[in-house]
C-alpha cells in the first residue's frame, strides 16, 4: 500500500533550506517565462505568450489551514501556479503548478498530490506540475505518487529539477544568460559554502562580480543582487567586508550600483546577521560599516555604542544608509 492522500497531522520537520523557498518563489515571479526557458524548454512552445499569465496560487483557499492536536497551524497553498493561455486557440487556458522543496521529506510526493487535486477542484484545467530540489540530498528524487488500497489505485509522475545536478555544469551555467543559471549557481554556492560563512563571502563575492560583468540590464542586475542576498546571508562582520571590496570593485571598475548595494547590505544582510547573532557583534557591524562610510570613529561616537542595547544600535544601523554625516544617523 502507498501513502495515504491524507494528511498524517504531524507538523513538518523544519528545513535547513526552507529560507531559500521564498527567493525562489519571487525569481519565478519576475522571471517565468526564463524558468520555462530554461528548465521546462518543451513547453515554452506551447504557451501564448502575447497573453498575460496570472499567477493564482493564493486563489486555492488561502484561509485553509490544518491545525493539529498540538495547536500547531500549517498553510496549505501551493507554492506557484501559474495560469497560462495555449496556442491551441479557442482561448483555452492550462495551469503550470510549480513546487521548490528545500529538504527530504516522505510526505512531500503525498502533498504534490493534494496541491494538485486542489488546483483541478478549482480550475478543471489542465495542470502541468513540476518540482525543484534544492536539498543536498543528491539520491533524494521523489517524483511519483502511488496509492493503492482494495482495487483503488492513484498513480502521479511528475518531472523533477534537482539543482544538485548542475554541480558539474558551472562553466555552462557561467556563459548563459538566462537570469536562472544565475540563481543555480547562487543555489549551488549555498550548499557547497555551508557551514563556513567565510567561504560564502567569497565566493558571493566572485558571483556578484560574474553578474556585474556580464551585461545585463540594471533591473535584471537588481533584481539578482537581491536574490544573492537571500540565498547567500552573511553574518555581520562578514557582511561588512563583503560591501567594502565589492565597494572596492565598483570604484575600480565605475560602476554605478553601490547605493543599491548599500540598501541591500542593509535590508538582507545585517538585519538577518542581528537576528542570528549577539549584541557585540552588532556594534562591531556598526562600527564597521561608519568607518567604510566616514573613514573613522570619532570617540564619542564609539562610546555611544559601547554604552547603547541592541535596540539602539538597530535603529542606527537602520539609519546608517539614510544619514549623510554622523550626527545625521546618532541623532535620528
Amino acid at each position: 500500500m502507498g501513502s495515504t492522500p491524507r494528511d498524517s497531522g504531524k507538523p513538518r520537520k523544519a528545513s535547513l533550506y526552507s529560507e531559500y523557498d521564498a527567493a525562489w518563489k519571487e525569481a519565478i515571479s519576475k522571471y517565468f517565462r526564463e524558468f520555462v526557458q530554461f528548465f521546462w524548454a518543451e513547453i515554452e512552445d506551447k504557451i501564448d505568450w502575447e497573453k498575460p499569465h496570472r499567477f493564482v496560487e493564493q486563489e486555492l483557499n488561502p484561509t485553509d489551514q490544518t491545525i493539529t492536536d498540538k495547536k500547531v497551524v500549517r498553510k496549505r497553498i501551493a507554492d506557484k501556479v501559474i495560469q497560462v493561455s495555449l496556442k491551441d486557440g479557442n482561448d483555452l487556458c492550462a495551469i503550470v503548478h510549480l513546487e521548490i522543496q528545500g529538504n527530504e521529506d516522505k510526505e512531500f510526493p503525498a502533498r504534490v498530490f493534494t496541491y494538485r487535486y486542489r488546483i483541478f477542484d478549482r480550475y478543471h484545467a489542465d495542470i502541468a506540475t513540476m518540482v525543484v530540489l534544492i536539498d543536498n540530498k543528491l539520491n533524494w528524487r521523489p517524483n511519483v505518487y502511488h496509492y493503492e488500497f482494495w482495487g483503488t489505485r492513484l498513480h502521479l509522475e511528475y518531472p523533477i529539477v534537482k539543482i544538485l545536478d548542475y554541480a558539474s555544469r558551472e562553466n555552462e551555467l557561467r556563459q548563459s544568460r538566462n537570469p536562472f543559471a544565475l540563481v543555480v549557481l547562487a543555489q549551488l554556492t549555498a550548499l557547497k559554502t555551508s557551514p563556513s560563512q567565510e567561504d560564502r563571502r567569497i565566493s558571493k563575492l566572485e558571483l556578484v562580480k560574474f553578474l556585474y560583468m556580464h551585461g545585463l540590464e540594471r533591473e535584471q542586475v537588481f533584481n539578482l543582487l537581491r536574490f544573492l542576498d537571500e540565498i547567500l546571508v552573511l553574518e555581520p562582520s562578514l557582511a561588512v567586508k563583503y560591501v567594502q571590496d565589492l565597494k572596492k570593485f565598483e570604484e575600480e571598475n565605475k560602476m554605478a550600483f553601490i547605493t543599491q548595494t548599500e540598501k541591500m547590505f542593509l535590508s538582507q544582510g545585517i538585519e538577518k546577521g542581528i537576528e542570528k547573532g549577539v549584541l557585540m557583534g552588532e556594534k562591531k557591524a556598526l562600527e564597521q560599516f561608519i568607518r567604510l562610510k566616514f573613514s573613522n570613529v570619532p570617540e564619542k561616537y564609539h562610546q555611544k555604542i559601547q554604552e547603547a542595547d541592541e535596540p539602539e544600535i538597530n535603529h542606527w544601523l537602520q539609519s546608517a544608509f539614510q544619514g549623510k554625516n554622523l550626527d545625521d544617523i546618532f541623532s535620528q
